[in-house]
This record gives structure tokens, C-alpha cells and sequence, in this order.
């Protein structure tokens, strides 16, 4: 419980903290703090993943740390969104990036608990969930095509810079916690 006190706590100052920040319109101040709260997540994400490694955890328990911060990457981000475009700075196309982020969020969330679920085997089995896995994969990389298609074509767009910030941060982190599964892999494979 207390360590849901302490993510509630941390997510809300640094959303804060990214609000403000695009008030003043201090942008790479801005950017400074998005790529921060990415860097602490995977850093956090590693040490959870290697702890589950160590323990022994089954493949879908190790897959479950990684779809969870994954989840909570893009809810940060979907949550900045909100409140920097309806409080603060004003682009008309921040909605599609709020759904996005909104259900990349809700499907990596999903995904983490059906995995947490007894290991994951005996809902879906190991075949179905990495097909399950590969699904929710293809869902946010085809759904994030459009939305950075879109970036490049309003790249002036007076409002996009937060946006911008917040969703090449995050694809970043995301980018990099799937590597860091994917790379272990043999490794874990191997001992």
C-alpha cells in the first residue's frame, strides 16, 4: 500500500511539475523533466525485472513487470496531456495523442495483471499470450504511426510542443523496457 502512496505522490509532483513548466513555457525545462521521469522509470522497471529474474519468477511474472511499467509510462503521459492541453496550452490535436496514451495505458495495464494471474499460463496459456503480447504491441505501434505522422506535418503548431516532448519521452522509455526484456531473454533462457 505504501509504496502505491509513494507512485500516486511521485506521478502527481511530476505532473505538477510538467504543468507548470509549460505555463512558464520553459520548454527545455519542459523536456528536461519529461526525459527525467522516463529515465527514473526504467531505471525502476530494470530493478524490478532483474528482481524477479533472481527470484525465479516464471516468464510471464518477468513480462508482467515490464507490461506494467509500460502501462504507467503512457498513463504519465496521457495524464500530462490532460492537464497541459485542458488547463494550460492550447492544440487541437492533443486528443488523439491523449487516446492514445490513454489506451496503450489501459491494454499494457491489462495485459500486466492477466499475466500477474497465476503466472499467466492458466488464463491464456504460454502460446496465447504472446500472442496477446504481440497484439497489444502492433495495436500501439500502428496507432502511434498516425499520431507522429501527425507530429511531423504540425511541427509548427503553436501548442505541440509539450505534446511532442511528452510522447518522444515516453515512446523512448517504452522502447527501451522492451529492449531490456527482449534483451535478457537468452539470458535467462540460459541459466
Amino acid at each position: 500500500m505504501s509504496s502505491t502512496i509513494v507512485w500516486v505522490a511521485s506521478i502527481t509532483m511530476a505532473a505538477i511539475a510538467m504543468v507548470l513548466t509549460a505555463a512558464a513555457e520553459h520548454r527545455a525545462l519542459h523536456l528536461a523533466i519529461a526525459a527525467i521521469v522516463t529515465v527514473v522509470m526504467i531505471a525502476l522497471c530494470a530493478r524490478d525485472f532483474r528482481a524477479a529474474v533472481e527470484r525465479g519468477d516464471g516468464e510471464a511474472v518477468q513480462a508482467a513487470v515490464v507490461a506494467r511499467y509500460m502501462g504507467i509510462m503512457w498513463a504519465w503521459s496521457a495524464i500530462c496531456l490532460a492537464l497541459t492541453y485542458v488547463l494550460i496550452l492550447v492544440w487541437s490535436s492533443w486528443g488523439g495523442a491523449f487516446i492514445l496514451s490513454s489506451l496503450a495505458s489501459g491494454l499494457y495495464i491489462f495485459l500486466a495483471r492477466i499475466l500477474e494471474r497465476e503466472g499467466g499460463e492458466r488464463w491464456l496459456g504460454p502460446a496465447s499470450m504472446l500472442n496477446c503480447a504481440a497484439f497489444v504491441l502492433s495495436t500501439i505501434v500502428l496507432g502511434a504511426i498516425p499520431v507522429l505522422v501527425g507530429y511531423a506535418g504540425l511541427a509548427s503548431a503553436p501548442g505541440d510542443w509539450a505534446a511532442i516532448n511528452l510522447m518522444n519521452t515516453t515512446m523512448g522509455g517504452v522502447a527501451f523496457v522492451s529492449g531490456l526484456s527482449l534483451a535478457s531473454l537468452p539470458i535467462r533462457r540460459a541459466t
